[in-house]
């Protein structure tokens, strides 16, 4: 696709979601009562805000490498929240996110 040509697409399945946007607009705030559109992000930025408002971290499964959410306060949990990873991308084959990686 062209640089010039944008798509709004709302999804509800978070995976897709992944492999369908470059940018990423988080909305913030009570559904229905005051809610707030951030400024469109990145893909890696806006997936961590996401989840950080969540409080929910991903790790990749060793054996299929599909993400998998973490039990909180595990160790792998409570590490990545330290550190502020709560998501990211490979890429491969150009630009096209082929396997969605959550830090291990």
């Amino acid at each position: 696709l062209l640089a010039t040509q944008t798509a709004l697409v709302v999804e509800h399945d978070f995976i897709m979601g992944t492999y369908l946007a470059d940018r990423v607009v988080v909305f913030e705030g009570e559904p229905s009562v005051s809610t707030k559109a951030c400024t469109p992000q990145n893909q890696l930025t806006g997936m961590n805000k996401f989840l950080n408002s969540l409080e929910i971290t991903f790790r990749r499964d060793p054996t299929n490498f599909l993400p998998r959410i973490n039990k909180m306060e595990t160790v792998k949990d409570v590490e990545q929240k330290r550190a502020g990873n709560y998501f990211f991308l490979v890429y491969c084959q150009g630009s096209l996110p082929l396997l969605l990686t959550l830090l291990l």
